[in-house]
């Protein structure tokens, strides 16, 4: 099987096997009926991945009623949530996840269940305000580390998960120092990143939206509509 296409078939496998199984998590990581938002248009650029993101990979939804708030950024407390549903999808622990979420006191931050599972899976999970919005680089941390081990296992193993050349040192904003230099570089190299504009600036300090989000994790989570693309150091 092509490396490029086995995390759609690890995560969405499981999801099936969700469905199959029934019970209370099913409503959470999957939904048949069509959701449409007031605020999403299929005239928009990001309306495929809305809906693929909402209808079949399941892992998001809207911030109201009717509203999707494509152009509003993430919360730290939404990335961590959305990378604790991609890691419990991913390492069957959803269980573990409803237990936390049920588990839980009435008065508790809405996020709460989903930090605990973080901080026993090791997911990023504190930060000053979890109502601030993620920078660019902070959110792809946290996917990133929510897939870590899946990511690594899969390029020990030599399977093509990674599509393009993107040399060390190629991103333009992203130095090697760069903390999350591995994370960035890794996705860049597996097509769920191209870059802010032509010359493939990453922009790791700014914040991100949640149509972009949206994209992220249709490419990361189904290897949909993945970016191809080469990125050599000068003269290389």
């Amino acid at each position: 099987m092509n490396g490029k296409k086995r995390l759609i078939t690890l995560v969405l496998a499981l999801l099936l096997i969700v469905q199959l199984l029934g019970g209370a998590a099913l409503a959470d990581v999957y939904t048949a009926v069509p959701i449409r938002f007031d605020d999403v248009s299929e005239s928009d650029w990001f309306f495929e991945y809305v809906d693929y993101a909402t209808n079949v990979l399941g892992l998001v939804d809207g911030k109201a009623e009717g509203k999707f708030c494509p152009y509003d950024n993430m919360t730290y407390a939404e990335a961590i949530t959305l990378a604790v549903r991609i890691n419990a999808i991913a390492y069957d622990r959803y269980s573990e996840l409803d237990n936390l979420i049920a588990g839980q006191p009435t008065n508790a931050a809405w996020y709460q269940p989903y930090l605990d599972y973080a901080k026993a899976h090791g997911i990023p999970w504190q930060y000053a305000d979890y109502n601030a919005k993620s920078t660019r680089a902070e959110y792809v941390h946290i996917f990133y580390s929510a897939l870590r081990e899946y990511i690594l296992s899969e390029i020990a193993s030599g399977n093509e998960i990674l599509l393009n050349r993107v040399d060390d040192g190629a991103i333009p904003d992203v130095p090697m120092s760069h903390k999350y230099a591995e994370d960035i570089y890794t996705f860049y190299r597996m097509g769920i990143l191209d870059g802010s504009d032509d010359a493939h600036n990453f922009k790791p300090n700014d914040n991100i939206r949640r149509n972009e989000v949206a994209a992220v994790l249709c490419r990361l989570c189904d290897s949909y509509d993945l970016k191809e693309f080469t990125l050599t150091l000068s003269g290389s």
